[in-house]
Formats: C-alpha cells, sequence, structure tokens
C-alpha cells in the first residue's frame, strides 16, 4: 500500500466576471478561461476544462489547438436536451454556445532558478506580479494576471521558474512555496507613452505543486489529518530596475497569497 495525494486550489477561483457555476438559472452566459483537449471528454470527443467545469461548444473553432489555453465568452442553457442531467453525465460535460475566445500564452515552469541577480535582456518591471481577482487553477495549469507599464502593442515574453532545492522558504514561521515571474520586451510598442497594462498568461505548474504538496506532507507527518493540509504559494516579480542594472524584488502581499489545500488518500 502506498501513500498519494489530491491537491484543490481554495483561493484560486476569482477570475473577475466568471460565473462560478453552470447551474442556477436556465439561461446565463459570461467568461471563462481553461485548456482545451480535442480528445478530453467521456466519449473521446474534445471538450474545454475550463473555471466553469468541463464544456463542449458545437461551434467550438476547428483551429482549437489541443492542450492550448484559452478565454471564452460563452452562453448556456439549461433547457436544451444537451443539459439534462442524463446527458451530462453520459457525456462528462454541459453543452454551451461559445460567443468569442481568445488564446492566452502559456508558459512551462522553469526547474532551475533564472538568475535573480542579474537583468534579462530588455526586462522590464512588473506593477503587481499576482493580481488576486485575475487567477484560476485548470488542468495543471495556473492563470494569472500581471499589471506591467507598458507602450499599447507592446510584445512580452514571460519566464517563471523556481528553486526545488531550497523550497519551502521559512519566514516567521511560516512556509512559502516560491515561484518567480519576469517579463521581456521582444518587440517595442508604439511610441504613445506607457499605461497600466493587465496580462493573462497560463502557467504550467502542476508538477511544482504535487512536489510542494509532497514536501509539505512530509513535514507534516500527521498533522494533515487534523485539517492542516494547507501550503501557501507565494508569486515574486521584479518591481524596479535601477540605472545601474540593479533588480528590486517584492511578492504578493499576505492578503493576496495563493493558497492550495492537498487531500491524502490511499491506493492499494
Amino acid at each position: 500500500m502506498k501513500k498519494v495525494f489530491l491537491f484543490l486550489c481554495t483561493a484560486l477561483v476569482g477570475i473577475i466576471s466568471l460565473n462560478s457555476c453552470l447551474e442556477g438559472s436556465n439561461e446565463s452566459s459570461g467568461q471563462a478561461v481553461g485548456v482545451y483537449s480535442a480528445y478530453g471528454s467521456k466519449n473521446f470527443s474534445p471538450v474545454f476544462f475550463s473555471t466553469i467545469g468541463n464544456v463542449y461548444a458545437p461551434n467550438m473553432p476547428n483551429n482549437f489547438t489541443d492542450q492550448k489555453c484559452y478565454y471564452i465568452a460563452y452562453s448556456y442553457s439549461a433547457d436544451v436536451p444537451e443539459n439534462s442531467a442524463a446527458m451530462v453525465e453520459l457525456n462528462g460535460y454541459s453543452t454551451i454556445t461559445m460567443t468569442a475566445f481568445v488564446p492566452i500564452a502559456d508558459y512551462y515552469l522553469k526547474s532551475s532558478l533564472t538568475d535573480t541577480t542579474i537583468v534579462l535582456d530588455n526586462e522590464l518591471p512588473l506593477v503587481s506580479g499576482y493580481e488576486a481577482g485575475g487567477s484560476a487553477y485548470v488542468q495543471n495549469y495556473l492563470f494569472m494576471t500581471h499589471v506591467i507599464k507598458i507602450p499599447a502593442n507592446t510584445v512580452l515574453n514571460w519566464d517563471i521558474s523556481c528553486n526545488y532545492s531550497t523550497m519551502p522558504t521559512v519566514e516567521n514561521d511560516k512556509r512559502y512555496y516560491d515561484l518567480f515571474v519576469r517579463a521581456t520586451k521582444t518587440t517595442e510598442g508604439n511610441n504613445t507613452g506607457e499605461v497600466d497594462t493587465s496580462v493573462l498568461n497560463a502557467y504550467y505548474v502542476g508538477s511544482f505543486l504535487q512536489n510542494a504538496a509532497q514536501r509539505e506532507m512530509s513535514l507534516l507527518g500527521n498533522s494533515y489529518s487534523a485539517g492542516t493540509s494547507k501550503f501557501t504559494l507565494r508569486i515574486n516579480y521584479v518591481s524596479d530596475i535601477s540605472e545601474d542594472s540593479k533588480l528590486t524584488w517584492k511578492s504578493a502581499t499576505e492578503e493576496n497569497l495563493l493558497i492550495y489545500e492537498f487531500l491524502p488518500t490511499t491506493e492499494y
């Protein structure tokens, strides 16, 4: 017999204006983020794993890419036959009409820490590394909204990394699992002045969270059975770059930290 675990996001469910589920009124609409799977449903048909659950749209674009991330707008009707309880159970998804979509840039978490003392080529500081109302966790992807001051049409590349060997970081008797997010400019924007711009990205962090959960369980021993089963994810970002290339690092405030909960189970 061996121990395995599941982990659930308990604080990453607050993307602004997203519906939390598809139940309730007969007609509804909203927005969601998630991951498209070409064969992910119970009957091996396309499905969109999202912040509103597993959904399928008959008008889903043919150019959706398997295992890529998207932001969608949708409408939903509980009255159509496809959304009866029996059909949802049979298919493993609810049916929606997709009214708009935008691809979301995705990045893989680097398992070795990008040097935090050196300015990257064309690196830009962030106004905010993590917006509490603009995050979600779906299918191993952490969706996060950042704020950066840039001219319109600037093209950015993002770097996210961690240091497995040193986690967790212990400060004031609290343990933090740190991620480091950075932005670099790949294409100049319009010469019209800089404005605060929100950028939504998706980061593949599933392995990191599993590793963090395993370490936390090891540190806690049996205490998780008493309800101590949460661990804290901290987002670190460059907030300033001085003229002599000195980096100033900041992290999310205590109120905006991401809290994960893992549930130990037993596998035979």
